[in-house]
């Protein structure tokens, strides 16, 4: 009730994408796969061109994952060598923590997940 929009549990992360069984679109109930290879646009907020939805590499609620998964995860979806993304993620975090986790959520990680990866990432630094 006092959020500017319905939260979607699909587009915007409120619970685990393996608890999402079934979804309805235009009357119609899809798996998962059904609904992503059908290929549905959505808007982002404020954003005037519709997205294709994608089916991600990761658990985008999750913040729980270590230096070295989140590594992985990120050299898989970024097609980067790993040892680029470790220099690039340890180097970051350090001096602009902020910036970090705004760019993990554009990458599909909700807020709050992404926040926790930061701090992940500021431990496995120590």
């Amino acid at each position: 009730m006092l959020q500017s929009s319905e939260p979607q549990a699909l587009l915007v992360g409120t619970v685990r994408p393996e608890q999402i069984t079934r979804v309805q679109w235009k009357g119609d109930w899809h798996d998962r796969d059904e609904f992503l290879k059908s290929g549905p646009e959505y808007h982002k907020p404020y954003e005037r061109t519709p997205s294709k939805l994608e089916k991600l590499g990761f658990d985008p609620t999750d913040g729980s994952l270590s230096f070295e998964q989140i590594v992985s995860v990120i050299s898989q979806e970024e097609n980067m060598k790993q040892e680029r993304v470790k220099s690039t993620l340890l180097r970051v975090s350090a001096a602009r923590p902020d910036d970090m986790a705004h760019t993990f959520e554009q990458m599909g990680w909700v807020r709050s997940a992404a926040n926790q990866m930061v701090k992940n990432i500021q431990a496995a630094a120590t």
